[in-house]
């Protein structure tokens, strides 16, 4: 799909420099006054020429998601697949551009408009939904107008990692939160919505006091930003299908569910005890479930003898770690675990003193404050 300030035969200039150089991994090429963005997949190149001065990021995201539309439609791209589905591929390509210029990357809608192969039997189509016709209605490019649904409804699921780093006198060294809020929506015709959250949002910087501070945040293209009673909100038309709205990360105020104060003393010269308190932070009526506590031993322990009050635990001699689970545990209740931990009279060294790691799920609870 050339432009007219290109010719088709530029691409020889890239195919002879990348042979001639085999061990070349720069994304930007300028060969002869036009620049090659490219990117490897499996055994081939994906290669965008431009000659005018254009956004590079807008480029490479779209190699990027040429390749996501061929993977989702032919199975892996690779040399065999485009010889085995050239016109699926070169038809794909004319519905994702227009003149050079990027139109079209959305799969469901692309799957529309394709008619040399079977493509609905490569990708997973919802039969309650009708056909959209075979030209863009809208300019909203994912989503169809003709959706229907008997109920209207939407599901809003936020779902948060905790990445934390505790000394060892129980100060927090690091904490962020990494946060991803999907949508699951079951709305007819062409829906316009708005998502109010208690995070600073958009350009917005009123009443930023009031708000969760986020950073780094990602949306899906559908969204934009508008004001509802004087407070940023999130205004889209979703797809008609789950997706991600709206990705970020959080690394001030963060609220930590559980905290775990660990004491290692030696009782004698081959024998060291372990005494481990777990405490949830969360409200009573709350849960913290899937809870996995793994207490790196030292590299001569031989046998380990362990007593908890809650869950089970065992000493793994192969990762030489003793692991804690708790399949559910009450929120404002503090639960120990005791240890003796026998080892050979080699001496251990500081560098053995692993951190433990704490793994876990707090259902109806965001670390970050989100809501």
């Amino acid at each position: 799909m050339i432009r007219d300030d290109l010719r088709p035969e530029i691409i020889d200039q890239f195919r002879v420099y990348v042979i001639q150089n085999p061990a070349i991994h720069t994304p930007m090429l300028t060969l002869g006054g036009i620049t090659f963005l490219w990117i490897r997949h499996m055994d081939l190149c994906i290669v965008a020429g431009i000659m005018s001065n254009t956004n590079p990021t807008l480029v490479f995201e779209f190699l990027f998601r040429f390749v996501s539309v061929c993977n989702a439609s032919i199975g892996e791209l690779n040399e065999e697949a485009v010889k085995k589905h050239f016109m699926l591929i070169y038809e794909m390509l004319d519905e994702m551009m227009d003149f050079g210029y990027p139109l079209n990357t959305d799969i469901q809608r692309l799957e529309t408009y394709i008619v040399s192969e079977n493509i609905h039997g490569l990708v997973p189509v919802r039969h309650n939904v009708r056909r959209v016709t075979t030209e863009y209605p809208t300019d909203v490019a994912w989503r169809q107008r003709d959706v229907k649904y008997r109920k209207n409804r939407c599901f809003v699921d936020v779902i948060e990692k905790l990445n934390l780093t505790v000394s060892s006198q129980g100060m927090i060294v690091k904490a962020d939160v990494e946060g991803v809020i999907r949508l699951r929506p079951f709305l007819s015709g062409m829906p316009h919505c708005l998502l109010s959250l208690n995070c600073a949002v958009g350009p917005s910087e009123g009443h930023t006091a009031l708000f969760v501070k986020v950073d780094e945040c990602k949306y899906h293209p559908c969204v934009g930003f508008t004001t509802l009673n004087g407070d940023s909100c999130l205004s889209f038309v979703p797809p008609d299908d789950e997706f991600e709205l709206m990705r970020y990360t959080a690394k001030r105020n963060v609220r930590l569910p559980v905290r775990i104060h660990a004491v290692i003393k030696k009782k004698n010269e081959n024998v060291w005890q372990y005494q481990l308190n777990l405490r949830t932070c969360t409200e009573q009526q709350l849960h913290v479930t899937d809870v996995v506590i793994r207490i790196p031993t030292p590299h001569n322990a031989v046998h380990a003898s362990c007593d908890v009050q809650l869950g089970k635990v065992k000493w793994d001699a192969n990762e030489q770690v003793i692991l804690w689970r708790i399949p559910r545990v009450q929120g404002m209740t503090e639960w120990m675990l005791r240890a003796n931990v026998h080892m050979t009279s080699e001496a251990i060294t500081p560098r053995e003193r692993l951190p433990l790691q704490v793994d876990f799920t707090v259902p109806s609870l965001t670390a970050s404050g989100i809501a």
